[in-house]
């Protein structure tokens, strides 16, 4: 258990953009997802809504239906949490769930959401849509990116005409 701490999940936000986190806020997301994996997943969401979240005021976290954490943040999508899962992911995203009910992929996600993607394999690219609503600079670049290498096998295909 101490080495999941110490390289886990909670080791991997609290270095990622190199600040320091109190050692309070590092136990409280190792007893959150201590939590989420003793209770069952209904009595899981019920007992995270009795938490107040308000610890991290300028971050969520968001989890997977296999209870990984993906910390994003504020007002972030569910194509935000789709590129940071897999660039292929949010590349191939076609909807989502939020909490297990039918969302748009513009929704607010909110702090200890369980946030499902699915995917279409034959979904040739992202939406250029999206760059209005998503807030991680991660998935805009790579939006744009995928947009970009779109437009050139389109143009190139019309050249070998």
């Amino acid at each position: 258990m101490h080495e999941e701490a110490e390289y886990g999940v909670a080791a991997h936000w609290r270095y990622k953009e190199g600040r320091r986190v109190h050692e309070k806020q590092v136990k409280w997301m190792n007893e959150l997802t201590k939590i989420q994996k003793e209770l069952k997943e209904d009595d899981f969401m019920d007992r995270l809504n009795e938490l107040k979240l308000d610890m991290f005021h300028d971050r969520i976290f968001v989890f997977s239906p296999n209870g990984d954490v993906f910390d994003l943040p504020e007002e972030s999508t569910p194509i935000d949490f789709a590129y940071a899962i897999h660039t292929e992911v949010g590349n191939k995203a076609v909807s989502t769930k939020i909490n297990h009910q039918i969302a748009n992929l513009d929704s607010e996600l909110k702090s200890g959401d369980m946030c499902e993607i699915t995917t279409d394999k034959n979904r040739k690219g992202p939406n250029g849509d999206w760059l209005k609503f998503v807030k991680t600079h991660h998935a805009r670049s790579k939006i744009k990116d995928a947009l970009k290498k779109n437009r050139r096998s389109i143009f190139g295909s019309l050249i070998h005409r």
